[in-house]
């Protein structure tokens, strides 16, 4: 009988310790995957300051020469050549601008940093005009961040999907405060093909897609995300040629 107990009690403490053992190394696996998390947010970051301040220096070095060439039309009163030039250089100051939006200081919620950053990349594969303003903090959104992100991550691969094939390729994101009407607001917005049809009753449909490779679920997933909550309110509406998504969150 005693031999019956003290197995038994093995047996428990055995159990127990293997138990403890689990809970550590489920803890470290934890502990790493937040560690490799933040690793791929802080590089995701640096590279986009990296464009940034790189931008920035090859600007400053070449400022004298771009004003000897601003004085060369001036001089000879070549308006027609300054407004080429200008331009041109307009466009630099423009992608410098975007590259500064994906600081760590403005977009500063890691999930979303590392998910705008991605299909910025994306987007700029296929030369399109890839535009952010973030007016909000993104910490403070009365969402939960997994399911924003996904509902963001949807919105963003359909509209580099149908900015691509359009003559005039735009992609328009704001995050910002009503702060009058007391919501949050995610606005995507993008160009599309004057050959497409879009029926926006039809595009929340499971299986409904106007692409013969894509799954069409994604719409679906998203109304089936916002079910979950009672303080959000999606509009979808086209007008002339601009596509847009605007989920207002409120609080």
């Amino acid at each position: 009988m005693n031999n019956i107990i003290l197995i038994k009690a093995f047996s428990t403490i055995c159990v127990l310790i293997i138990s403890i053992l689990l809970g550590f190394i489920i803890l470290e696996i934890f502990v790493i995957k937040r560690f490799k998390d933040s690793l791929e947010y802080e590089k995701k970051s640096y590279d986009c300051l990296c464009h940034s301040y790189d931008g920035i220096r090859e600007f400053k070095h070449d400022f004298s020469n771009i004003m000897q060439s601003i004085g060369g039309y001036l001089i000879t009163n070549d308006l027609s050549g300054l407004k080429g030039y200008y331009s041109s250089m307009f466009k630099d100051c423009k992608e410098i601008d975007r590259l500064a939006c994906l600081g760590s200081g403005i977009i500063n919620n890691p999930p979303i940093l590392s998910l705008v950053a991605e299909k910025y990349e994306k987007a700029n594969l296929y030369k399109i005009d890839f535009n952010i303003d973030i007016l909000t903090d993104l910490n403070r959104l009365d969402m939960d961040i997994y399911e924003f992100t996904r509902i963001l991550g949807i919105f963003l691969d359909n509209s580099i999907e149908a900015a691509k094939s359009a003559d005039k390729k735009i992609i328009n994101i704001t995050i910002a405060n009503d702060s009058i009407n007391h919501f949050n607001y995610l606005l995507v917005e993008n160009s599309f093909s004057k050959n497409s049809k879009i029926d926006i009753k039809k595009i929340f449909e499971k299986n409904f897609s106007t692409k013969p490779k894509n799954s069409g679920i994604g719409l679906w997933k998203v109304k089936k995300i916002l079910k979950k909550y009672d303080n959000t309110e999606l509009e979808t509406y086209v007008c002339d040629d601009i596509f847009s998504h605007k989920l207002k969150i409120y609080y």
